[in-house]
């Protein structure tokens, strides 16, 4: 413990990812990898947002610290969807064909969310 409490690191992505790096100064990447080490490094506990960030994450830490997972999660809302879209279409000023997608996520190829 550096500052007397134990400090939980949060980790949902890793910068390694070319979407993230694409177009990137090689030694600001060097840098941001070298202060990701150091963050799990000092870190007392480390949780990842899925199963495959917390292998990267052992791998990348080189660590022996239990790496807990908090799977993201958003309940749905139980909402009337019909006159929800009717007021999003609104507001937006959108056509009535419009195919709408909601993502909480990345717009990236591997999130596969492209139609």
């Amino acid at each position: 413990m550096i500052t007397g409490a134990p400090l939980l690191t949060f980790i949902r992505t890793l910068k390694e990812k070319k979407e993230y790096t694409f177009g990137r100064s090689q030694i600001i990447f060097m840098i941001e990898r070298l202060f990701e080490k150091a963050g799990i490094a000092i870190s007392d506990s480390l949780v990842a947002n899925s199963e495959s960030i917390r292998v990267e994450l052992a791998k990348l830490g080189n660590t022996k610290k239990d790496i807990q997972i908090l799977y993201n999660n958003i309940n749905e809302l139980h909402t009337d969807k019909p006159e929800q879209r009717k007021r999003i279409l609104k507001e937006f000023e959108l056509q009535e064909d419009y195919f709408l997608v909601v993502t909480t996520g990345l717009l990236i190829p591997r999130k596969n969310l492209h139609c």
